[in-house]
């Protein structure tokens, strides 16, 4: 990873879709949680097609996680990550 930062690769990551099965509210795994201001690696939420944070279909709470690793938010639908 030091080598990816070094050769300023950026790197779009999803902040992960765990509040509602876990009750993680804020990004918690890496590389997620190694991002920083002065980092290339972009943490993604999830907002729906009028901007806010998106909530699981049919629920009000929001299932995406956020907190201060969190770089930008995107529409769900123009995002797509693979987790594992």
């Amino acid at each position: 990873m030091q080598d990816v930062f070094a050769n300023d690769i950026v790197i779009l990551t999803s902040s992960g879709n765990f509040v509602e099965l876990y009750g993680y509210e804020d990004v918690d795994r890496p590389p997620k949680i190694w991002a920083t201001e002065d980092s290339p690696l972009i943490v993604v939420g999830s907002v729906n097609s009028q901007g806010k944070i998106a909530p699981k279909p049919g629920q009000q709470k929001s299932f995406s996680q956020g907190g201060h690793c969190l770089g930008t938010w995107e529409r769900r639908d123009m995002f797509i990550s693979h987790q594992h």
